[in-house]
């Protein structure tokens, strides 16, 4: 008996292994390759001598400050929505959730193109050297399908436009999280300037900061790929599967990827708050400036930082409810797929300690889509579901439902 469970784990492990690699691999070669471009680039520019390599850097931190950092942590919230809705197979919400974080990108790119022109006298105004300044901003300026998208893409609906309120919100706590960890980095790349001989200082920040980023494609991955196995296990209800891919990975990156997975953008909020912005930053500049540390200072100032964060997320994900955070991922499918009448239930069945579909041979994890033909019954449904997140405890969807 003790042979057979040992022989069951073992595959399980095996499985998720084999289901994360088929993830991570394929981002971690496009992240290396997309951050190769900038290397290469700053090799070239390099060439020209110090003032043009610390121009280019500063420009890209200026620009990654008031731009990328703002719409991809915007984007970072479809890790939450796709994935989640990806795992209660609720395929048709992956474009739509596309569509509007679309809609939200466009819009936020408006003020964002007023921002970038006058990059050289912000950094000047922030008391960085006029030269590098002045050369940031020229360098902005000249800066500035495979059959399975079918199911996940049926074209442009206007249910991207309806529950928009939602999405907006975890775009705009997803965008925080981001921006608070990236802009740490970005404020350690400035201190650099106050630093004497700033021009000798930036140019070999940007030279290391860029060939140590491509070891940091790694565990980046790992992350990215671990968000998408949470979420698509909570979104089918599988909160100890979700667990279990969790404890095969590890990490500080992978832990922020279960932070997104989780749909908890909010704690993450705090989490980079505190890390980086009550101690962090503070410490950086005490070791930078006050005792005279410099380079060293800045970086140990930010690795204090660091370690707060992997060990606030680390309590954060060891001490966490996973059956409630199970029920909310499928409170948020439900509250998407409710206009179209697709109701995803919970079954209470202590057994399986999961959520199970009625009438599997498993027993495994999987989802129930009650369909109501009834237009009036949907209605009073959807009330429903909005004022309980209990769902199939007060709602009787079927014969079949329990």
């Amino acid at each position: 008996m003790a042979h057979e469970e040992n022989t069951s784990r073992l595959g399980h492990i095996i499985t998720e292994v084999k289901k994360q690699s088929w993830l991570l691999v394929p981002i971690i070669v496009s992240g290396v390759l997309e951050k190769l471009i900038q290397i290469i680039s700053l090799s070239f520019v390099g060439h020209l001598g110090d003032l043009p390599l610390s121009a280019a850097s500063m420009a890209a931190s200026i620009s990654g400050i008031t731009g990328m950092s703002i719409l991809m942590g915007m984007l970072n919230a479809l890790d939450t929505l796709c994935g989640q809705a990806y795992g209660a197979k609720e395929y048709h919400l992956l474009g739509i959730y596309l569509q509007r974080a679309m809609l939200l990108n466009v819009v936020t790119c408006i003020p964002l193109a007023f921002v970038w022109p006058f990059a050289g006298k912000i950094l000047h105004a922030i008391g960085q050297n006029e030269e590098i300044s002045m050369a940031a901003q020229l360098y902005i300026r000249y800066v500035w399908f495979s059959s399975k998208v079918k199911e996940t893409w049926t074209g442009f609906s206007k249910q991207a436009s309806q529950d928009f309120s939602n999405t907006s919100k975890l775009a705009f706590t997803s965008a925080l999280m981001n921006c608070l960890d990236f802009w740490s980095f970005e404020v350690i790349f400035l201190m650099y300037g106050y630093l004497p001989n700033p021009k000798l200082e930036t140019s070999v920040l940007a030279i290391s900061q860029n060939t140590s980023i491509l070891t940091y494609m790694i565990p980046v991955g790992i992350g990215a790929s671990l968000s998408t196995r949470v979420s698509n296990e909570l979104g089918a209800g599988n909160q100890q599967n979700a667990r279990f891919a969790i404890y095969i990975a590890g990490t500080l990156a992978i832990l922020e990827g279960v932070t997104r997975g989780c749909g908890w953008q909010k704690l993450g909020v705090f989490v980079n708050f505190s890390a980086y912005y009550i101690v962090g930053l503070p410490f950086a500049g005490l070791f930078a400036f006050y005792w005279h540390l410099k380079v060293k200072g800045l970086w140990l100032g930010i690795m204090c930082g660091l370690s707060i964060q992997l060990f606030l997320l680390l309590i954060i994900t060891v001490f966490a409810d996973w059956e409630k955070v199970a029920r909310k991922a499928v409170d948020r499918v439900n509250k998407s797929t409710v206009a179209t009448g697709r109701i995803t239930t919970m079954s209470d069945n202590p057994q399986a300690d999961n959520f199970t579909e009625r009438g599997s041979t498993s027993g495994c994890g999987g989802m129930v889509t009650a369909m109501n033909d009834n237009p009036q019954a949907d209605n009073s449904l959807s009330e429903e579901i909005q004022a309980d997140n209990s769902l199939c405890e007060e709602i009787q969807l079927s014969s079949d439902c329990y």
